[in-house]
């Protein structure tokens, strides 16, 4: 629920299948040090009480709007269609985030959990555990990397054809430049190029792509992958 000062948030939530909050500003101080009421505002609407939806409620409401939140959350009550207002759980936020993490200190809140370590697994079970880069020392990249994942099933042979890959990813620096000399491949064709081992594309590669950008590698662009592997690879090193 948005909160931010001098304003009161209502809501309502019938049967748990819709969410609305509306932040009002219940009074301000006049320059001459009166309080008055405030009868008069702009009205906003956002769609989506995510961080983007209320940071930009919270913004507003400073701006003197007055804003109203709206949220699906669930259908009847029964089935899951999004995130609703009791899902407070943040799924893949790191510390690069720098916009997510201002408006919680900005707030004043502290919604995040300790930090756990993400996991593949496939049918033979656990593949591979992903590090938490701020809890370890830090080491040149990418050795980072290679030191701390840890590889349930995956030989070193296959890990290590993984090293002519991170000379891309470091040469992908989210510039126009950058993405129309990779958009123009598929992230399958940026893998057979850097000559990544059959094993390490099928246990570890297109896995990860599947969850991170919801397609299989013949689909993703290599400048997608390129900008979703920088958060794996480097943004939490030297």
């Amino acid at each position: 629920m948005l909160a931010c000062s001098r304003v009161t948030p209502t809501c309502t939530s019938g049967y748990r299948s819709r969410f609305s909050c509306r932040a009002e500003d219940q009074q301000t101080q006049n320059s001459t040090g009166l309080i008055v009421q405030n009868k008069k505002k702009k009205k906003v609407l956002v769609v989506g009480s995510g961080w983007a939806g209320l940071g930009a409620a919270y913004h507003l409401c400073k701006q003197g709007f007055d804003v109203t939140v709206l949220e699906g959350g669930y259908d009847s009550g029964l089935t899951r269609l999004a995130s609703s207002p009791d899902d407070f759980g943040i799924r893949g936020f790191w510390y690069p985030y720098r916009n997510i993490f201002n408006l919680v200190d900005e707030l004043g809140i502290k919604p995040f959990t300790n930090w756990i370590k993400s996991a593949q697994y496939s049918g033979e079970g656990l593949e591979v555990e992903f590090p938490i880069f701020q809890d370890l020392p830090q080491w040149p990249t990418p050795f980072g990397t290679l030191f701390y994942t840890e590889f349930a099933r995956l030989p070193l042979v296959d890990r290590l054809t993984s090293l002519p890959l991170m000379a891309a990813v470091v040469d992908f620096n989210n510039t126009d430049t950058s993405w129309r000399k990779y958009d123009a491949i598929t992230a399958r064709e940026l893998f057979r190029q850097f000559r990544c081992s059959e094993r390490l594309f099928e246990n570890v590669l297109n896995p990860l792509l599947q969850v991170g950008l919801f397609a299989p590698a013949e689909r993703c662009s290599a400048a997608a992958t390129l900008g979703m592997l920088y958060y794996f690879v480097l943004a939490h090193q030297v």
